[in-house]
């Protein structure tokens, strides 16, 4: 059932290119710069033009040794959840080198998690069946499922302590094994800049609170009113809000996931409505 549930996410976001239909637009991609391949691809394959402009740099976490509390604690573990691709680039080899126990069970908040667990060898994978949330996973994990399992969560520095707290309420000892801090790049590309300060930014990408606040640090007083003027993709409900009280004032337009296909679905809908105006 897990993996059938992982299977029905890869074919939601198989690509289908009938035909380019960004139209040229330029589309600035604020994905870390290890990540920004694929989408970047993707958006040029579609007819876009993919600007790359790096909001979140992923760095080591600031203390070491709670990753090492957390991992020992991998042969009684019962679940292991990821809650990014990240987390499963920097956590899961930690995870195997202390051998845990057959039974353990692996979990990820979204498709791009899903998939990277997927890639490393893990066949069974349990991920939301609509919303790629936190909210979502939750709905997998009822309290019988979880009361009285050790849960390992592996994800980074910050971000919402909706998934640990909802577990621990629903009687599962949740372990928090820190593998990575997000930091805001301490320089931006000034050709990407340059682009944005002359409004040939079409739609901008963006899958966190803490990319968009970068974003925002990140660009002159001098070109914050055009880039606020700017549409906007982002991937919750909650990024939109956040956007909003930033002082974004154009359209946002939200997908499904945080993976490369959903954000380029997203992507096709704005430039829809954006030439229709």
């Amino acid at each position: 059932m897990i993996s059938s549930i992982f299977q029905r996410a890869q074919r939601g976001t198989s690509p289908h290119f009938a035909e380019p239909d960004l139209g040229g637009a330029r589309v600035l991609v604020t994905r870390p710069a290890h990540q920004a391949k694929a989408l970047c691809a993707l958006i040029e394959n579609a007819g876009g033009q993919a600007v790359r402009f790096p909001t979140l740099e992923i760095t080591d976490p600031t203390d070491a040794t709670l990753l090492t509390q957390a991992l020992a604690l991998a042969p009684q573990a019962d679940w292991a959840i990821f809650i990014s691709p990240n987390a499963v680039e920097r956590g899961l080899p930690k995870l195997r080198a202390r051998q845990p126990a057959p039974t353990l069970r692996f979990a990820a908040v979204g498709a791009g998690s899903a998939h990277a667990l997927h890639q490393a060898g893990i066949a069974e994978v349990l991920i939301p069946e609509k919303r790629f949330d936190s909210e979502g996973l939750l709905e997998q994990l009822p309290t019988a499922r979880v009361t009285g399992c050790t849960v390992l969560l592996f994800r980074g520095e910050g971000g919402r302590a909706l998934l640990a707290n909802t577990l621990t309420a629903r009687g599962a000892r949740v372990v928090h094994a820190l593998c990575y801090r997000r930091a805001r790049p301490t320089t931006a590309d000034p050709a990407a800049l340059a682009t944005l300060a002359r409004g040939d930014i079409d739609i901008i990408v963006t899958t966190s609170v803490n990319g968009l606040e970068n974003l925002v640090a990140l660009v002159p007083a001098s070109g914050k009113d055009v880039l606020c003027g700017t549409r906007l993709v982002v991937t919750s409900e909650r990024q939109a809000r956040a956007a909003r009280a930033l002082g974004f004032h154009a359209q946002i337009n939200i997908a499904t996931g945080a993976d490369d296909h959903s954000l380029l679905t997203a992507l096709r809908a704005g430039r829809r409505v954006q030439k229709n105006i």
